[in-house]
This record gives structure tokens, sequence and C-alpha cells, in this order.
């Protein structure tokens, strides 16, 4: 399996080089289709696994199919090959490191089947050093998810790198990835931190720690045209013609992430 190098341009693409940069709590990726969101977020998930002493990374999608053919093909496609002690089976969907001793396990929230099984949850019940969860937009997600998956977040392995941005444990980091969308996770987790950023409006729903005064959430939003590098001219030329913009003074959206009016300056493309 061919290893790439991971090109993180400032330049080019200054909002994956800050969510790959980020050390907060909770880090969210989103934008334009094809913006080098699932690319980032592996490669930070394989970034704790081979610098965290026995750290247990969850890597999570909505259901089997798509964590199966993109986010965990995704990941080992940027991995090196002789890091990998042990290879994900179908009996135990995990990756083991070999100089660290830390896991990467593949999960998926929705269990395959019919009636009630289709809405129990398949993420197991334990710690975690570090979770990121691709495309949280997904319909199968909800708010219970994403308060369950933080509540995980206990883990203390131990930090073994040479970046003193890093935390000593840890690092307890929630990263998620998402088109764009007006479902919960705008409502309820990044429309508030947009509005924080653009007007300082702290709301009640805004991730906020009164105590420290800071978010504990950071949400990085990328146009599609800025990984084109990767995706071609081709790729952005398509999505310029499908995703057709018009001017709207009705639109308040704020860094039109969402924007259903598709405004001339929005971020899809």
């Amino acid at each position: 399996m061919p290893v790439k190098a991971f090109d993180l341009n400032e330049i080019e693409n200054p909002q994956q080089v800050g969510f790959f940069e980020s050390r907060n709590e909770i880090n969210g990726y989103t934008g334009g289709y094809g913006n080098g969101k699932t690319a980032a977020m592996c490669i930070r998930a394989i970034t704790v696994a081979s610098q965290y002493e026995g750290a247990r990374c969850l890597v999570g999608r909505a259901t089997r199919p798509k964590l199966e053919d993109s986010t965990k093909k995704e990941l080992l496609r940027w991995i090196p090959e002789h890091w990998i002690d042990k290879w994900p089976s179908e009996r135990r969907n995990d990756l083991l490191l070999k100089h660290t001793g830390s896991t990467i396990e593949f999960r998926h929230v929705r269990q395959e089947g019919k009636g009630k099984g289709e809405e129990q949850s398949n993420l197991l019940s334990a710690t975690y050093d570090y979770v990121g969860i691709d495309q949280f937009d997904d319909p199968e997600f909800t708010y219970k998810d994403f308060e369950d998956l933080f509540g995980r977040l206990r883990g203390t392995a131990r930090y073994i790198g040479d970046d003193p941005t890093m935390p000593r444990v840890g690092p307890q980091f929630l990263d998620f990835t998402a088109n764009p969308t007006r479902n919960w996770l705008f409502r309820e987790v990044v429309g508030p931190y947009f509005l924080f950023k653009e007007k300082g409006f702290i709301t009640q729903k805004l991730l906020y720690d009164k105590e420290t005064k800071k978010c504990i959430i950071t949400v990085f939003n990328a146009p599609t045209r800025a990984n084109k590098r990767n995706t071609g001219e081709r790729y952005e030329r398509r999505m310029r013609i499908v995703m057709r913009h018009e001017k709207s003074d009705k639109c308040q959206c704020s860094q039109e992430w969402f924007c259903k009016f598709r405004l001339h300056s929005c971020t899809l493309i």
C-alpha cells in the first residue's frame, strides 16, 4: 500500500492547517465538498496514535458501508505500513501500532438490520484518548451521540512526542468533519460558534467555559477550491457549475457555511 506525503499548505488551504494544528478540546472542519476534511481528520488520528503511549483512538462514521468505503480507506492510505503491528479484521476492527502500543478503533454508530436494530448505537462504552467522527452531518447522528462521545473522552495516555503544544496526557480531543447542513449540528454546535466568532455573541448554546472565558470548540471552514491542488481544476469547475450562486439580501448566514441561498462568496465552492 503506497504512502503519500501529506501536504499542509498554509497559503492555499490555511483552514486545513489550522484544524490540524488546533489544540482545543473540540475541533471541527467544515465547508465545501472535497476540501480535504476527511484526510485531515485521519492524519490527526494517526498523529495522536503515534505520539501517545497506549492511546485508544476512535475513528467513527454513521454506518458501516460509509466507514469501510470512505473513512477507513482514507486513514489506511496515509499510515506507514511498517508502523502497524496488527491490521483490522472482521472480528476486531482495530489497528494496533508497534512503537506506541496505541490502537485506532474503527466504529460506526448505527447497526445494520431491521426494526429497532437500526437505532442502536454501535459505539463502545469505553474510555478514549481521541475521538474523530467523519461527516458528523450524516442523518444517523444526533446530539445525544455528540454528548456520549464527549463523555468518553477521559483517557490519560502519556505523550511521548516532542511538540510542547500537545497536552501531556490524553489528549482528549474530539474532532469532527461535516458538509454544509442546517440540521442539529449547525443549530446546536457549529452555528453558535460562528455567531460568536463573527459577532462576539455568547449564546446559551455556545460551548463556552465561563471560568477561562474561552470556547472549548474551534471550527474551521474552507471552500472546495482550497483543495484544488488535490481534487483538480476540473472538479472545482464542475462544482461551480452545479452549485449555482445567487445574491440575496435575505441571507444572514454566519460564515455562509449552510447558506441555502448560495451567495456569490459562499464557502461551498
